[in-house]
């Protein structure tokens, strides 16, 4: 058992060792900033999701242990009831009409299913989707009906530019030719969505795609408007039928330097989607932290790719002759296998780990299916000293990860 107690002095218990460490340094806030903190707020700004205890009787508690423990962490119930927070807040749009005189008549769409779209009034078609919402604004004389459908965007983004949706937006109209007063393709940013929060979104475009070239395209597709007070960038067109797609040039992005490469790094959410631009930027993911580390999950590639985290108890024990570092694993599911040129399974330890642990001999494992056991020799595996970092090269993220040190590595 490993107990961190903020109360002057940190003590350390693992098994029936027990290990007095120095006394906890502390600043004008009364908190030792160990280096998983320094590191969170330098990579991520000091809004990280990084827990320490700020008070002198706060004791928190986690175990360390060689069978997997009976239940998830503190962090990872957290991170699930703010993804439920999240979830709920973006489902709550009223599936009736709204109706404004001003704004125009929105209406809750359906991904492939029609949505009629009756003549005289300027209607918003809006769609729920992963930074936001899509929406198609129509109007004419005539009715007409539009359909659109969402996928994992596989076209690719012009030169200097990324994915701020994941997904791309096929819009078919039953009468594409009819002569339309308004027509638009309009995109709706969610602010608190981890990547559009990184990224200027007034330099935001709406590209439609080039099937010769399987390239948005992003010059003169239309008239291009971003309405601030909605956080909206609209495109008025000729025609709206196509594949479209939303997205922002370098520039727009918050990036920071690291060794020399510039990199996109976001903080990510247990149990909701996460998404990476593509478009060949570098993102690091980092996860909810608990007393002993943090997940990272790093990206690179052309294509845009999602990712979701779930963080559990163990499905197995831990490998004979080994320890559950963290006591949960972390299920990750991705929508992509095939095109990144980097994928990476990281851990960030706490500076408290090092009193109790030689992290010379810290693993990250993968639980493999057919011998149903964590299994460690995988991968390009690095040890970064100096960031207090594990780090695993993989060809696929799809699967549950576990944070391992063999047992001898327990520090007397």
């Amino acid at each position: 058992m490993v107990q961190f107690k903020c109360a002057g002095l940190l003590l350390l218990f693992i098994g029936t060792t027990s290990v007095l460490a120095a006394p906890i340094q502390t600043g004008s806030r009364g908190v030792r900033e160990d280096s998983l903190v320094r590191r969170a707020n330098r990579r991520h700004g000091t809004g990280s999701r990084v827990r320490v205890c700020a008070g002198a009787t706060t004791t928190v508690t986690v175990t360390v242990s060689a069978t997997a423990t009976a239940s998830a962490t503190a962090s990872a119930a957290t991170a699930s009831a703010t993804a439920t927070a999240t979830s709920a807040d973006a489902t709550t749009t009223d599936a009736a009409t709204a109706t404004d005189e001003e704004e125009g008549i929105v209406l809750v769409g359906v991904f492939d299913e029609a949505t009629t779209l009756d003549a005289g009034d300027l209607l918003k078609v809006q769609y729920l989707t992963g930074s936001g919402k899509y929406e198609v604004e129509y109007e004419n004389t005539v009715s007409n009906t539009v359909t659109v459908s969402q996928k994992t965007a596989t076209g690719l983004a012009p030169s200097g530019f990324h994915f701020l949706d994941t997904n791309s937006f096929t819009v078919k109209l039953s009468d594409p030719t009819a002569n339309a007063t308004l027509l638009k393709s309009d995109y709706i940013f969610n602010t608190s969505s981890p990547l559009v929060a990184a990224v200027d979104i007034t330099k935001s475009l709406v590209g439609r795609l080039d099937t010769t070239t399987n390239t948005f395209v992003v010059e003169n597709v239309g008239e291009l408007e971003f309405e601030d007070d909605e956080g909206e960038i609209s495109l008025a067109v000729d025609d709206a039928n196509g594949e479209w797609a939303v997205l922002a040039p370098h520039f727009a992005f918050t990036l920071v330097d690291e060794e020399g490469k510039e990199e996109l790094h976001l903080n990510g959410t247990f149990d909701t989607v996460q998404q990476y631009p593509g478009g060949g930027v570098k993102a690091d993911i980092l996860f909810p932290a608990n007393d002993i580390g943090s997940l990272e999950v790093e990206h690179n590639g052309t294509a845009p790719i999602t990712v979701t985290v779930t963080a559990q108890t163990p499905s197995v024990n831990a490998p004979t002759g080994f320890i559950f570092i963290d006591p949960q694993s972390f299920v990750i599911t991705s929508s992509d296998t095939t095109t990144a040129t980097l994928l990476k399974v990281d851990y960030l330890f706490s500076e408290s780990l090092k009193a109790a642990l030689d992290v010379n001999q810290g693993v990250i494992g993968k639980f493999d299916e057919a011998t149903q056991q964590f299994v460690t020799s995988i991968g390009d595996f690095d040890f970064e000293e100096d960031e207090n970092e594990w780090t695993l090269t993989v060809d696929d993220l799809n699967r549950e990860w576990a944070i391992l040190a063999p047992a001898a590595a327990i520090l007397a």
